[in-house]
């Protein structure tokens, strides 16, 4: 197979918690589908890279298969590697086109294509909804991201200019140097008003990016978007229609004055172009579309009740003490600076459980009893225990919109307590031996975690206890893989630095425990 511009220039495959089938599954639960079991689906990957995405949902469900294909060699050849580094039976990789994909690969629960369609050409993106129409089961889904408009639109533009500064640059790295260089020098040219704020905007925010992904999604000879009306239509000339967003929230009305409510209301009977009008409003430059056979059972009445069978999780946190006396407010907020705010003393209660069992995922049956008693809700009566429900459950849908709240239809092997011996998540142990200190957890998310704490997650491999981890930082000190210092300079005796190593390994391994990077034990 010929090499090809991600051979050349690596792209480096993350994972993406919108694409684990636990969410898919989420999303069709909500809109009234009955999604294919998790623990034991089939699951495809058009575009999978080096495996960066699919390789740590093959190690965390090992009763489920994964099936990843790629045009380039080199990221194949990498990922069936590291698949073979981990143990990996439930994982296969092929290099070949996506257009090659046909029934000999059999039928799939779950398909995803993320940052693929609008970077290949036409007959690509074709074979891509042909393979959902043709591998995907009768009530499977799947996920297909893309630029659209109007918001690329403007990015659009910035991206035009750089590829026409470029043209007479042959080697990446040229490429996007000149590509960064162009963008400072509009953006320090522009006579202000509103293109030199966006020229500002995209210079600081290009700033942020590394050199593979301007090579790719900035400098690709493809970069087509879509307004959403124009994606429906080719979704629906494969016989597959639209499900839902993978970003929830955006499908909801809520946070609109009431005159623009109002208006949308009106075109609610109209899907297509209530999610149109909306990507206007918005200014919207990405969409994570999910999308299912043509006449599936949907249901676009979203009713409360179908978080009731649902597990939940969060990353938000008091913003203060919580009182949970009915009309004070509580904020709860996460690192990312999304909140909710909430007066009703069951709705406190229960996101205060959710954020203190984390990294466990709390069945709806069991958060409404603890949150009941920790609000001091008594009540025995049916009536008040069926109004207790509803209420609770409407309002983590609310923060499911918000995401405040992450609904599971899966329960991951995550350790909640901090076992004798400590054991990584094996995928998050790779990667920390390969000096990485952003890793993927057990809810398929980066976690990022300090150089101290890297070197204690190596030490956690299930046969080390706390005094273990301790004579293994020992050892990394000794041999300057790490340097520890006290406030007044280096330990003058290994007992002082043991001393030391103690407390902080016992901290670094319960914060291991809380980021969901540890597994359940034996």
């Amino acid at each position: 197979m010929p090499e090809t511009e991600y051979d050349r220039v690596p792209y480096k495959s993350n994972p993406y918690s919108a694409t684990h089938p636990d969410q898919m599954a989420v999303l069709a639960r909500v809109m009234g589908m009955a999604s294919p079991n998790v623990d034991t689906c089939r699951y495809l990957e058009l575009g999978c890279g080096a495996g960066g995405n699919l390789l740590p949902m093959a190690a965390m469900m090992p009763n489920a298969k994964f099936v990843g294909v790629d045009l380039a060699p080199t990221s194949i050849q990498h990922a069936t590697e590291v698949a073979r580094d981990l143990g990996l039976t439930n994982v296969e990789f092929h290099a070949m086109s996506i257009t090659d994909v046909d029934e000999r690969f059999g039928k799939f629960d779950y398909i995803a294509s993320h940052g693929v369609f609008s970077w290949v050409p036409a007959v690509v993106r074709e074979a891509i909804l042909r393979v959902c129409r043709e591998n995907l089961v009768e009530n499977g889904v799947a996920y297909v991201s893309y630029n659209c408009f109007p918001g690329w639109g403007l990015r659009g533009l910035v991206r035009e200019m750089m590829v026409y500064h470029v043209q007479d640059w042959s080697e990446p790295q040229e490429k996007t140097s000149q590509a960064r260089a162009i963008l400072e020098f509009l953006a320090t040219s522009s006579e202000g008003g509103e293109w030199g704020r966006l020229l500002k905007q995209e210079q600081e925010r290009m700033a942020e990016l590394s050199d593979w992904y301007i090579y790719h999604d900035n400098l690709s000879p493809i970069n087509q978007a879509f307004w959403f009306h124009e994606f429906a239509a080719l979704i629906e000339k494969a016989g597959m229609e639209y499900l839902a967003d993978s970003m929830f929230g955006t499908m909801m009305l809520d946070n609109f004055p009431q005159t623009v409510k109002d208006v949308l209301t009106g075109l609610q009977g109209e899907l297509v172009r209530t999610e149109q009008y909306l990507d206007f409003i918005r200014c919207r430059y990405f969409r994570q579309s999910l999308i299912v056979h043509d006449g599936a059972p949907v249901n676009r009445r979203i009713e409360a009740d179908r978080v009731t069978d649902l597990r939940f999780t969060t990353r938000a946190l008091p913003t203060g003490p919580v009182d949970f006396t009915k009309g004070v407010v509580a904020t709860f907020k996460s690192p990312d600076g999304l909140e909710v705010t909430s007066d009703n003393p069951l709705v406190k209660a229960a996101l205060v459980e959710i954020f203190e069992c984390r990294p466990d995922a709390i069945h709806f049956d069991d958060l409404l009893a603890r949150a009941r008693a920790r609000s001091g809700d008594t009540a025995t009566d049916a009536a008040a225990i069926a109004k207790a429900r509803l209420t609770l459950s409407s309002n983590l849908l609310s923060c499911f919109a918000t995401s405040v709240v992450i609904p599971h239809v899966w329960k991951a092997p995550a350790a909640i307590k901090v076992a004798q011996m400590p054991k990584l998540f094996p995928y998050a142990r790779y990667q920390a031996e390969n000096g990485m200190q952003i890793l993927t957890n057990l809810r398929h998310e980066g976690a990022k975690i300090d150089t101290f704490e890297r070197v204690v997650a190596i030490a956690c491999d299930g046969t080390r206890d706390r005094d273990a981890i301790v004579a293994f930082m020992m050892r990394a000190v000794d041999k300057e893989e790490l340097q520890v210092r006290s406030e007044d300079g280096p330990f003058k005796t290994p007992a002082d630095l043991e001393r030391e190593l103690g407390p902080a390994v016992d901290s670094a391994v319960v914060i291991l425990m809380r980021l969901g990077l540890l597994v359940e034990g034996d």
